[in-house]
Protein backbone atom coordinates (compact mmCIF):
# COMPACT_ATOMS: atom_id res chain seq x y z
CA UNK A 1 0.00 0.00 0.00
CA UNK A 2 2.96 1.90 0.86
CA UNK A 3 4.59 1.35 -2.73
CA UNK A 4 0.94 2.46 -4.48
CA UNK A 5 1.67 5.84 -2.57
CA UNK A 6 4.80 6.67 -4.00
CA UNK A 7 3.68 5.14 -7.18
CA UNK A 8 0.92 7.46 -7.61
CA UNK A 9 3.11 10.97 -5.89
CA UNK A 10 5.89 9.54 -8.29
CA UNK A 11 3.31 10.11 -10.85
CA UNK A 12 2.07 13.36 -9.88
CA UNK A 13 5.16 14.94 -9.94
CA UNK A 14 5.71 13.61 -13.09
CA UNK A 15 2.53 14.86 -14.47
CA UNK A 16 2.68 18.24 -12.83
CA UNK A 17 6.35 18.38 -14.22
CA UNK A 18 5.75 17.68 -17.82
CA UNK A 19 2.42 19.87 -17.99
CA UNK A 20 4.54 22.78 -16.98
CA UNK A 21 7.35 22.23 -19.22
CA UNK A 22 5.34 22.16 -22.07
CA UNK A 23 3.19 25.52 -20.94
CA UNK A 24 6.40 27.16 -21.06
CA UNK A 25 7.47 25.88 -24.38
CA UNK A 26 4.07 26.64 -26.11
CA UNK A 27 3.98 29.95 -24.45
CA UNK A 28 7.67 30.43 -26.01
CA UNK A 29 6.37 29.64 -28.99
CA UNK A 30 3.22 31.31 -29.02
CA UNK A 31 5.39 35.03 -27.85
CA UNK A 32 8.01 34.36 -30.86
CA UNK A 33 5.38 33.54 -33.80
CA UNK A 34 3.77 37.18 -32.40
CA UNK A 35 6.56 38.86 -32.43
CA UNK A 36 7.49 37.42 -36.01
CA UNK A 37 4.15 38.29 -36.96
CA UNK A 38 4.69 42.07 -35.33
CA UNK A 39 8.20 42.14 -37.66
CA UNK A 40 6.91 41.33 -40.65
CA UNK A 41 4.10 43.88 -40.25
CA UNK A 42 6.44 46.69 -39.06
CA UNK A 43 8.71 45.61 -42.28
CA UNK A 44 5.85 45.78 -44.66
CA UNK A 45 4.78 49.03 -43.43
CA UNK A 46 8.32 50.37 -43.77
CA UNK A 47 8.46 49.45 -46.90
CA UNK A 48 5.18 50.86 -47.91
CA UNK A 49 6.20 54.03 -46.62
CA UNK A 50 10.06 53.71 -48.57
CA UNK A 51 7.82 53.18 -51.43
CA UNK A 52 5.25 55.93 -50.95
CA UNK A 53 8.75 58.45 -50.25
CA UNK A 54 10.32 57.79 -53.21
CA UNK A 55 7.31 58.17 -55.50
CA UNK A 56 6.85 61.50 -53.96
CA UNK A 57 10.24 61.85 -54.51
CA UNK A 58 9.74 60.84 -58.27
CA UNK A 59 7.47 62.69 -58.73
CA UNK A 60 8.59 66.00 -57.31
CA UNK A 61 11.98 65.52 -59.86
CA UNK A 62 9.05 64.68 -62.99
CA UNK A 63 7.55 67.96 -62.30
CA UNK A 64 10.76 69.85 -61.99
CA UNK A 65 12.37 68.72 -64.97
CA UNK A 66 8.79 69.61 -66.83
CA UNK A 67 8.71 72.93 -65.59
CA UNK A 68 12.67 73.53 -66.77
CA UNK A 69 11.88 72.02 -69.64
CA UNK A 70 8.89 74.05 -70.40
CA UNK A 71 11.26 77.43 -69.55
CA UNK A 72 14.50 76.09 -71.69
CA UNK A 73 12.43 75.24 -74.69
CA UNK A 74 9.51 77.49 -75.20
CA UNK A 75 11.04 81.38 -76.44
CA UNK A 76 8.48 83.71 -75.19
CA UNK A 77 8.35 81.89 -71.20
CA UNK A 78 12.15 81.73 -71.27
CA UNK A 79 11.91 85.47 -72.46
CA UNK A 80 9.74 86.71 -69.56
CA UNK A 81 11.64 84.61 -67.01
CA UNK A 82 14.93 86.44 -68.34
CA UNK A 83 13.40 89.63 -67.61
CA UNK A 84 11.92 88.46 -63.99
CA UNK A 85 14.99 87.80 -61.56
CA UNK A 86 12.75 84.95 -59.67
CA UNK A 87 14.18 83.21 -62.20
CA UNK A 88 17.10 84.31 -63.39
CA UNK A 89 19.26 82.46 -61.43
CA UNK A 90 17.95 79.15 -62.27
CA UNK A 91 18.60 79.96 -65.98
CA UNK A 92 22.04 81.02 -65.11
CA UNK A 93 22.65 78.24 -63.67
CA UNK A 94 21.57 76.36 -66.72
CA UNK A 95 23.82 78.64 -68.64
CA UNK A 96 20.17 79.61 -70.69
CA UNK A 97 21.49 83.54 -72.39
CA UNK A 98 19.58 85.75 -74.86
CA UNK A 99 21.94 86.32 -77.67
CA UNK A 100 20.57 89.16 -80.07
CA UNK A 101 16.82 88.27 -79.35
CA UNK A 102 17.55 84.28 -79.31
CA UNK A 103 17.56 82.06 -76.60
CA UNK A 104 21.09 80.16 -76.52
CA UNK A 105 21.72 77.42 -74.27
CA UNK A 106 25.73 77.20 -73.37
CA UNK A 107 27.87 74.09 -72.90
Amino acid sequence: MAETRNINKERWIWGILITGISTVFGALLKSNANYTASLERTVKQRDATITAKDSSCAQDKRSMASYYEGVIKNKDSTILALKDDKYRSVLDLLNVKKVNGKIKIEQ
